[in-house]
């Protein structure tokens, strides 16, 4: 028996009876209403998801939480592109995005996009949760109205996030190091370049960095890390100059690793100092970054299908606010190796 005909019949009652207790409508007696939900569960009768949802007419409003962009080329576009692709699917079905944007190096900003997603009333939500202790303080706003959640990019443990998409950072940094080593001379040095302020409370970027200097505390070539900071990153000259200052102070740095999606700007950096002796690389398979892969300059980028998470994001949420069903806690990607030699079969 699979059909709400079937169930009809042996009900002795009309299919429209039968449909109206498959999606809880009223209009059924008690006793009626049991024996149909009897004969279904023996059947082993399943509702069609589609069906059902086309006939409830009820609607479910899904907000979502990312960094604004300023260009097409930059990462934050790429899960964007998976949500809205993910969008497409399920828009015909009763569902809704609302999107809500900050500034990636704000963090009032972001407290400030988070409380108007919460208080739009959502009934689940997708969350870049790019600032650590932001998210800690105002995650209770969501746990307090029961809306679930969904993490993508940035793992943050000890939270009640239904389920995490993106990659492992640390083992992803860990990579990092193993890739610059095999081309780094011995006893030579690295430097990480942090384009940010505050490094510890970008969660994502910390961990790379933390797998990066686990690998090479464990290499034979006695490799030595130096660290830089950059923050104003509209301003080329002043790179070019800081960046050319520190190599010229420390002319054992044969290597860079940038733990973002930045690496351009180094890369670009590199070509106006006339350093293309150095060895780089960094994160992401963005436009930008794949023309100094394919140039030279960049040596490999470490993708993190950012398109996927958006889009496995919003189809996770959507089956969750169906099905009812917990998905598994943590969905990590694989670690995909881009260079040039790869990038225009990936």
């Amino acid at each position: 028996m699979n059909s709400i005909k079937d169930i009809a019949l042996k009900a002795k009652v009309s299919t429209g009876t039968v449909d109206r207790v498959i999606h809880n409508r009223p209009g059924v007696s008690e006793k009626t209403k049991k024996k149909i939900l009897k004969i279904i569960k023996e059947s082993n009768y399943t509702v069609n998801t589609v069906a059902s949802l086309l006939a409830s007419k009820k609607t479910y409003t899904i907000a979502t939480l990312l960094p604004k962009t300023k260009e097409s080329s930059d990462f934050w576009e790429t899960p964007k592109q998976g949500i809205e692709k993910a969008f497409i699917e399920i828009k015909d079905l009763g569902f809704k995005i609302k999107i809500f944007e900050f500034d990636q190096f704000n963090s009032d900003s972001y407290v400030s996009a988070f409380k108007e997603m919460v208080n739009s009333e959502p009934n689940a939500v997708l969350i870049a949760p790019t600032f650590k202790m932001e998210t800690l303080k105002n995650i209770s706003l969501l746990e307090d109205k029961e809306i679930p959640y969904v993490f993508i990019n940035t793992e943050t443990e000890g939270l009640n996030n239904i389920s995490f998409i993106g990659q492992k950072s640390k083992q992803a940094g860990f990579l990092a190091g193993k890739l610059l080593n095999w081309v780094l001379p011995k006893k030579s040095e690295v430097l990480i370049v942090e384009i940010r302020k505050n490094i510890s409370n970008y969660t994502a970027i910390n961990n790379r960095i933390e797998g990066f200097k686990d690998f090479f505390q464990h290499s034979e070539k006695a490799i030595n890390i130096k660290r830089i900071s950059i923050h104003n990153i509209e301003d080329q000259e002043t790179i070019n100059l800081q960046l050319k200052e520190y190599l010229n102070q420390h002319p054992t740095i044969k290597g860079i690793f940038v733990p973002s999606s930045k690496v351009s700007i180094i890369a670009k950096s590199i070509i106006d100092i006339k350093r293309e002796d150095l060895e780089l690389g960094g994160f992401d398979s963005i436009s930008e970054n794949i023309k100094y892969l394919k140039n030279g300059i960049v040596d490999f980028l470490i993708s993190q299908k950012a398109e996927q998470q958006g889009y496995d994001g919003i189809k996770l949420l959507f089956n969750y606010l169906i099905n009812k069903k917990a998905p598994v806690k943590n969905y990590y990607l694989p670690i995909e190796i881009v260079l040039k030699e790869n990038v225009d079969y990936l």
